[in-house]
């Protein structure tokens, strides 16, 4: 689920499952589209997140991407 920090702004998608395309697409439809691309992301340690396409995706538009330990509310406590 993306999250704005600054705004506390969260949006979600229904997916049909945790593919990278998949992920990717539902970046693009849902949270890319209307915010634009963020200039960093902090991601948990999922499959979908470590892989050669996501880092290919965020390689081509430019993103920081910073791993945080999983459901640990120190470094995205708001989101868990």
């Amino acid at each position: 689920m993306p999250y704005h920090e600054f705004s506390k702004l969260s949006s979600g998608a229904y997916v049909s499952d945790k593919t990278p395309q998949t992920i990717k697409r539902a970046l693009f439809t849902v949270w890319f589209s209307k915010f634009g691309v963020p200039k960093r992301k902090i991601l948990d340690l999922g499959g979908e997140f470590t892989n050669e396409t996501w880092y290919e995706m965020l390689d081509l538009l430019n993103i920081k991407d910073k791993t945080a330990a999983a459901y640990s509310p120190f470094s995205n406590g708001t989101v868990e």
